[in-house]
């Protein structure tokens, strides 16, 4: 069990990751999205924004009590990664 102190320094780092290049602020990746321009640039987006929640995830799994229901989220995005992945090395074969 996390104590307090843990917890804090818990807090701080996930509000770090939420506050990151991919979620707030003007040249963050929200809204980026309105400057994408292309199939590619849109998969690269949303690849980079997935790590991201990825890693958030993995995060908040070690500091929440619903350990099972996070770990499912963290198996769905895993899925999205993947996906995206193949999307983008089929887009850059030109498939």
């Amino acid at each position: 069990m996390l104590n307090l102190k843990n917890r804090e320094e818990v807090s701080r780092y996930l509000r770090a990751i939420v506050e990151s290049e991919f979620f707030l602020g003007k040249d963050k990746f929200l809204p980026l999205l309105e400057q994408v321009k292309t199939t590619m640039e849109a998969v690269t987006c949303a690849l980079g924004f997935e790590k991201e929640t990825l890693l958030y995830f993995y995060v908040l799994r070690d500091v929440v009590g619903e350990k099972d229901i996070v770990g499912s989220i963290i198996e769905e995005e895993k899925t999205h990664i993947r996906q995206l992945s193949e999307m983008k090395r089929e887009l850059g074969t030109g498939e």
